[in-house]
């Protein structure tokens, strides 16, 4: 009998207490493995640490296995080992992302580009539902997917030697991987609607702005589609409302 894929579960912890109730404690990701780099004491960069694992670790796991990249403050919300192990192992997912979606513009008599964002999570856990509501399952395609939870094959890692760009310390490293798995590797994301909520911070520091001009000068962009950029501030959602929000601000033409 074949021996079942591990999911390993990497968190760069700052608040234990959090990450004690988000994930420690969670009963859907009890049988994962869990991977946990203290931040609590020396302030090391998230790429860093998820790239210290890529490079000590990821050899001595076996291909078939699967690899989150998460928050402290994440928690998935369902049984959620399935879905991932039946997913195709050549891409990149989330539960949450952004993409652009091209709409004509009868003000500017042409076609831009629209961010619009695709899943999404509680950010209210005093007020979660006692049952999903999803009826949609089907990974979508999208640009970017969020840094909240991010989940690899670990093969496709192995293959191409994937790791993480530590000139973004803290913001943008999950859009900026996306980005250069599919420029230089044609590796595409999805998101994978799933059950699960995200406690992130309610403000963003100065950082965040910089690291947003630096993706964008990185890969010559008139803008990009993130999440964070069309959301600063955390909101409740109703479940229906998750699989897919069109915001309604044009970003303009995003470069090819």
């Amino acid at each position: 009998m074949a021996k079942k894929p591990k999911i390993y579960i990497v968190t760069v912890v700052k608040d234990f207490d959090l990450y004690e109730e988000s994930i420690k404690t969670n009963p859907y990701m009890k049988d994962c493995v869990l991977v946990t780099y203290d931040n609590s004491q020396e302030d090391v960069s998230i790429t860093q640490r998820y790239n210290d694992f890529l490079e000590n670790h990821l050899d001595d796991i076996s291909p078939k296995d699967w690899i989150v990249f998460c928050n402290q403050g994440f928690s998935f919300m369902e049984d959620f080992t399935e879905m991932v192990l039946n997913l195709e192992p050549n891409a990149i997912y989330g539960v949450m992302g952004a993409a652009t979606r091209k709409k004509f513009s009868w003000r500017r008599f042409r076609f831009v580009n629209h961010i619009v964002k695709v899943g999404g999570v509680i950010k209210d856990k005093e007020n979660l539902p006692e049952k999903s509501s999803r009826k949609d399952r089907k990974v979508k395609p999208v640009d970017t997917v969020d840094s909240c939870c991010m989940m690899v094959n670990a093969e496709l890692l192995q293959d191409f030697h994937l790791n993480f760009n530590e000139k973004l310390p803290f913001f943008f490293f999950i859009e900026e991987f996306c980005f250069a798995a599919l420029y230089k590797y044609k590796i595409k994301s999805y998101v994978l609607p799933l059950d699960a909520y995200y406690l992130g911070p309610q403000e963003f520091p100065p950082e965040y702005y910089e690291s947003k001009e630096y993706l964008r000068a990185e890969y010559h962009l008139n803008d990009f589609a993130s999440y964070n950029t069309v959301e600063l501030h955390p909101t409740r959602y109703s479940l229906e409302n998750m699989v897919e929000t069109v915001v309604e601000t044009v970003v303009g033409i995003v470069k090819d």
